[in-house]
């Protein structure tokens, strides 16, 4: 599934079910109200979870039990951008202000937890214990819990000292110690200690990269503005430009293996690829 607006900055939710070949396209409210929708995390073929901002400022996260057809929606008082379910029952949303917020019923209820700070978050990354994590923001912010982050036991830790001051954008764990993060201006930045240390890594680029997406340590996907797709297969020692065929802005990238992954972005922008991004295919959305 994926999520986002049109030319007329309608919320839409689109779903395919062959594999990226054709998608179906639906406007999307957040219980009548219009806005924007930020990120969308599906646990199974039915249950899905869309975060967003609503065109007066305040944020939601909408819930659907059916595929897509009906959505019921939690409106909050700030946007609400990343979404990241490590398992089915146990998820993680991250917004403007540096809200966090965590659910055990898959996305039913959620509680705030205390993070210690005001940062505006966009991302969140968690490896399958659902008890590691880091979730990360403007100017370079890198939260980091080992027990789930809830109160009183749980508690995020903020990185310091920061290891670059960048807005960061997009984060992908593949295991407790191992991540990458995105952001401004083609930061990347990569810890193989569970986020104790951070190395700054060289991506050949100025444009902001919005999302990452690793399938084990070594290889992964970043895209953002201009149509930016770079490619990694030594844990980003090393970055390639891979051609997009697109100028337009890239916003999410996921990969279910080593091979077979899509990226979206402006305009109804969807790209796939079945050989690790030496080759990216449009795929037609209608919009």
């Amino acid at each position: 599934s994926v999520a986002g607006q049109n030319s007329i900055f309608q919320p839409l939710v689109g779903t395919t079910t062959d594999g990226g070949a054709s998608w179906a396209f639906q406007p999307f409210y957040f219980d009548n109200n219009e806005g924007g929708c930020n990120d969308v995390f599906f646990i199974d073929q039915n249950t899905g979870l869309v975060s967003g901002t609503l065109f007066d400022g305040r944020g939601a996260l909408a819930r659907t039990t059916d595929a897509g057809l009906n959505w019921s929606s939690l409106i909050y008082n700030q946007a609400i951008e990343g979404v990241a379910f490590p398992i089915a029952t146990s998820g993680f949303a991250v917004g403007v202000g540096g809200r966090i917020l965590h659910t055990t019923d898959a996305g039913l209820t959620w509680t705030d937890q205390i993070r210690g700070t005001s940062a505006n978050l966009h991302d969140a990354s968690f490896i399958t214990d659902a008890l590691t994590g880091i979730a990360v923001g403007e100017s370079g912010t890198i939260l980091r819990t080992t027990n789930g982050g809830d109160a009183p036991d749980g508690e995020w830790h903020w990185q310091n000292p920061l290891p670059q001051g960048n807005t960061l954008l997009g984060a992908s764990f593949v295991d407790a110690n191992t991540g990458t993060v995105v952001g401004e201006y083609g930061t990347i930045v990569r810890t193989t200690d569970g986020g104790n240390s951070w190395t700054i890594q060289t991506s050949g680029t100025t444009q902001n990269l919005w999302a990452v997406s690793f399938t084990d340590a070594n290889n992964g996907t970043a895209v953002g503005e201009g149509g930016v797709i770079l490619r990694t297969t030594d844990g980003g020692d090393h970055w390639v430009s891979q051609t997009s065929g697109t100028t337009l802005q890239l916003r999410g990238v996921s990969f279910t293996d080593a091979n077979n992954g899509a990226a979206v972005g402006e305009s109804g922008t969807i790209l796939r690829t079945t050989d690790s991004g030496n080759s990216w295919l449009p795929q037609s959305s209608g919009i």
